[in-house]
């Protein structure tokens, strides 16, 4: 329980500085920096990557368990 938040904080903390340049740059009409685009690449792949690891990382260890049985 204590890892879904964990892993549910940590998203809304690597997604929340990007989404706020992006909502920001499009109210505004003004482009994004180098940098801004860097971080928000980085970010959103890195969320993903946990995601993906949270999905399959428990699935591993299931059929682990399951095949030693």
């Amino acid at each position: 329980m204590l890892c879904c938040f964990g892993l549910i904080i940590l998203v809304i903390i690597l997604e929340a500085g990007p989404a706020y340049y992006l909502f920001m740059s499009m109210m505004r009409s003004q482009s994004l920096s180098i940098l801004q685009i860097t971080w928000t690449v980085i970010s959103f792949a890195l969320v993903l990557f946990l995601c993906t690891l949270a999905t399959l990382y428990p699935m591993r260890i299931g059929e682990k368990s399951l095949q030693i049985k």
